[in-house]
Protein backbone atom coordinates (compact mmCIF):
# COMPACT_ATOMS: atom_id res chain seq x y z
CA UNK A 1 0.00 0.00 0.00
CA UNK A 2 1.21 3.24 -0.80
CA UNK A 3 2.56 5.65 1.78
CA UNK A 4 0.12 9.07 2.43
CA UNK A 5 1.01 12.73 1.94
CA UNK A 6 1.05 13.00 5.59
CA UNK A 7 3.66 9.64 6.12
CA UNK A 8 5.86 10.49 3.58
CA UNK A 9 5.96 14.26 5.08
CA UNK A 10 6.51 13.10 8.54
CA UNK A 11 9.84 10.29 7.05
CA UNK A 12 10.79 13.43 5.19
CA UNK A 13 11.05 15.69 8.21
CA UNK A 14 12.35 13.13 9.81
CA UNK A 15 15.56 12.49 8.12
CA UNK A 16 15.97 16.64 7.62
CA UNK A 17 16.19 16.41 11.55
CA UNK A 18 18.37 13.35 11.65
CA UNK A 19 20.59 15.45 8.99
CA UNK A 20 20.36 18.76 10.72
CA UNK A 21 21.43 17.20 14.13
CA UNK A 22 24.30 15.23 12.14
CA UNK A 23 25.80 18.03 10.01
CA UNK A 24 26.18 20.99 13.57
CA UNK A 25 27.61 17.96 15.71
CA UNK A 26 30.12 17.25 12.34
CA UNK A 27 31.56 21.17 11.28
CA UNK A 28 31.59 21.67 15.38
CA UNK A 29 34.02 18.65 15.21
CA UNK A 30 35.86 20.09 12.57
CA UNK A 31 35.66 23.49 13.64
CA UNK A 32 37.30 22.15 16.97
CA UNK A 33 40.17 20.41 14.74
CA UNK A 34 40.42 23.32 12.52
CA UNK A 35 40.76 25.92 16.13
CA UNK A 36 42.99 23.51 17.49
CA UNK A 37 45.37 23.24 14.00
CA UNK A 38 45.45 27.30 13.84
CA UNK A 39 46.06 27.27 17.87
CA UNK A 40 49.40 24.92 17.00
CA UNK A 41 50.18 27.38 13.92
CA UNK A 42 50.39 30.36 16.74
CA UNK A 43 47.39 31.91 15.27
CA UNK A 44 43.86 32.54 17.01
CA UNK A 45 41.24 32.54 14.53
CA UNK A 46 39.62 30.28 12.16
CA UNK A 47 38.65 31.88 8.24
CA UNK A 48 34.83 32.71 8.17
CA UNK A 49 35.11 31.18 4.33
CA UNK A 50 36.67 27.69 5.71
CA UNK A 51 33.89 28.00 8.21
CA UNK A 52 31.76 28.40 5.31
CA UNK A 53 33.33 25.60 3.51
CA UNK A 54 33.23 23.52 6.70
CA UNK A 55 29.29 23.62 7.26
CA UNK A 56 28.42 23.39 3.93
CA UNK A 57 30.89 20.09 3.37
CA UNK A 58 29.25 18.52 6.58
CA UNK A 59 25.34 19.33 4.89
CA UNK A 60 26.32 16.95 1.93
CA UNK A 61 28.43 14.65 3.47
CA UNK A 62 25.57 14.19 5.92
CA UNK A 63 23.02 14.18 2.74
CA UNK A 64 24.38 11.68 1.48
CA UNK A 65 25.12 9.61 4.73
CA UNK A 66 21.47 9.63 5.71
CA UNK A 67 20.11 8.78 2.15
CA UNK A 68 23.26 6.41 0.61
CA UNK A 69 25.51 5.13 3.16
CA UNK A 70 22.11 3.52 5.03
CA UNK A 71 22.97 6.17 8.20
CA UNK A 72 25.91 4.27 9.48
CA UNK A 73 27.11 6.42 12.18
CA UNK A 74 23.68 5.33 13.96
CA UNK A 75 23.48 1.83 12.12
CA UNK A 76 22.77 -1.23 15.59
CA UNK A 77 26.00 -2.93 14.35
CA UNK A 78 29.55 -1.91 12.40
CA UNK A 79 29.58 -3.97 8.87
CA UNK A 80 31.68 -3.63 6.19
CA UNK A 81 28.62 -1.19 4.93
CA UNK A 82 29.55 1.15 7.79
CA UNK A 83 32.98 1.17 7.10
CA UNK A 84 32.94 1.50 3.83
CA UNK A 85 30.33 4.68 4.36
CA UNK A 86 32.83 5.99 6.80
CA UNK A 87 35.68 5.74 4.83
CA UNK A 88 34.13 7.32 1.93
CA UNK A 89 32.64 10.49 3.92
CA UNK A 90 36.07 10.32 5.27
CA UNK A 91 37.75 10.88 2.02
CA UNK A 92 35.01 13.33 1.19
CA UNK A 93 36.06 15.45 3.86
CA UNK A 94 39.75 15.27 3.64
CA UNK A 95 39.84 15.95 -0.22
CA UNK A 96 37.36 19.00 0.71
CA UNK A 97 40.06 20.16 3.07
CA UNK A 98 43.03 19.82 0.99
CA UNK A 99 41.23 21.61 -1.69
CA UNK A 100 39.98 24.60 0.37
CA UNK A 101 42.90 24.49 1.65
CA UNK A 102 41.48 24.59 5.62
CA UNK A 103 44.71 23.23 6.71
CA UNK A 104 47.01 24.45 3.89
CA UNK A 105 47.82 21.72 2.75
CA UNK A 106 49.97 20.10 5.17
CA UNK A 107 50.00 16.20 4.62
CA UNK A 108 50.54 15.90 8.27
CA UNK A 109 47.96 17.56 9.40
CA UNK A 110 45.97 16.49 6.42
CA UNK A 111 46.05 12.71 7.59
CA UNK A 112 45.61 13.71 11.27
CA UNK A 113 41.79 15.05 9.89
CA UNK A 114 41.63 11.98 8.34
CA UNK A 115 41.92 9.63 11.38
CA UNK A 116 39.85 12.53 13.56
CA UNK A 117 36.79 12.19 11.19
CA UNK A 118 37.42 8.22 11.36
CA UNK A 119 37.40 8.51 14.86
CA UNK A 120 34.78 10.99 15.14
CA UNK A 121 32.39 8.21 13.31
CA UNK A 122 33.17 5.27 15.51
CA UNK A 123 32.74 7.83 18.37
CA UNK A 124 28.97 8.60 17.04
CA UNK A 125 27.83 5.31 16.44
CA UNK A 126 28.92 4.38 20.43
CA UNK A 127 27.17 7.42 21.19
CA UNK A 128 24.05 6.95 19.03
CA UNK A 129 24.12 3.04 20.30
CA UNK A 130 24.81 3.96 24.38
CA UNK A 131 21.65 6.18 23.81
CA UNK A 132 19.47 3.82 22.10
CA UNK A 133 20.39 1.74 25.03
CA UNK A 134 19.24 4.31 27.45
CA UNK A 135 16.49 5.05 25.94
CA UNK A 136 15.20 0.87 25.55
CA UNK A 137 15.75 0.70 29.11
CA UNK A 138 13.22 3.98 30.06
CA UNK A 139 10.96 2.64 28.10
CA UNK A 140 10.92 -0.94 29.19
CA UNK A 141 10.58 0.72 32.52
CA UNK A 142 7.52 2.79 31.66
CA UNK A 143 6.24 -0.25 29.86
CA UNK A 144 6.53 -2.27 33.02
CA UNK A 145 4.90 0.79 35.31
CA UNK A 146 1.96 0.93 32.39
CA UNK A 147 1.31 -2.79 33.05
CA UNK A 148 1.43 -2.51 36.99
CA UNK A 149 -0.78 0.06 36.43
CA UNK A 150 -3.24 -1.69 34.19
CA UNK A 151 -3.14 -4.75 36.32
CA UNK A 152 -4.33 -2.97 39.85
CA UNK A 153 -7.66 -1.02 38.31
CA UNK A 154 -10.70 -3.55 39.17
Amino acid sequence: MAKSFKEKFKTWLSAEVEIEYKACIYFGCILAFACCYNLWRGTNYVNIFHMLEMIFTAYIVCYLQVYFFHNFDEAEKIDGSSILGAALCTGIYTVVSWLFNWFERNLIAEILFSGYMLLLFFSIYLINKIKRIADTEKLNGMLEEFKKGKEDEP
